[in-house]
């Protein structure tokens, strides 16, 4: 009755065993695409250096297609009301999106000197139905002036254009300046805000 290896042989038999079979199907592969390359037909797009990149692709090549235009729509407080007004962007990753309609909205206040001319959009994170919204201080500042009803209505506004647009986000937790924000009076930026 034969007797089994020490156990540290037969680890390294099994690792030289690995590396042989891994060796052999590296050096099949490497010889399978030479072979394809030699008879002119290609597996994919690969291409055997950098300089065979060039060929393949005119100069005057246009850029890949962007993904288009897409319509959202923004409420943008007018006269104690909301008005609709649609704008058409660049389409993007869902984040980037809703960082230029925010922004729009934001725009469109300054224009009308509602918020301050510094007022912007920070920085977005969506969590479920609820979007982390980072405004600048000049946005806060500018509700501060604005007093409770007009601020409530910008607020209002801009939930209700994230709402309508980027579903499911129902409700819009503000920070400033990276901090959540503090303020109460007169508009509560202290919980997230929702649409009536």
């Amino acid at each position: 009755e034969g007797r089994k290896a020490p156990k540290v042989v037969r680890i390294f038999a099994w690792i030289a065993l690995l590396v042989i079979l891994f060796t052999l199907g590296y050096l099949g592969a490497n010889y399978f695409f030479g072979l394809a390359d030699r008879r002119g037909a290609r597996v994919g797009d690969v291409y055997g250096s950098s300089s065979e990149v060039p060929k393949t692709q005119s100069p005057d090549a246009a850029a890949p297609a962007a993904a288009g235009t897409a319509a959202y729509d923004v409420y943008v407080p007018d006269g104690g009301k909301l008005t609709k007004r649609t704008i058409d962007i660049q389409k993007g990753l869902v984040e980037d999106d809703i960082t230029k309609v925010a922004s729009v909205f934001v725009d469109s206040l300054k224009e009308t000197n509602a918020l301050a001319g510094d007022a912007s959009v920070l920085n977005v994170f969506r969590n479920g139905d609820c979007l982390y919204l980072d405004m600048s201080g000049a946005f806060q500042t500018s509700l501060k002036k604005l007093g409770a009803d007009p601020g409530k209505l910008v607020v209002t506004g801009l939930v209700k254009t994230m709402k309508e647009n980027f579903d499911p986000i129902t409700r819009i937790k503000f920070y400033v300046d990276g901090k959540e924000s503090v303020m109460k009076t007169p508009v509560d930026l202290t919980v997230p805000c929702e649409a009536n």
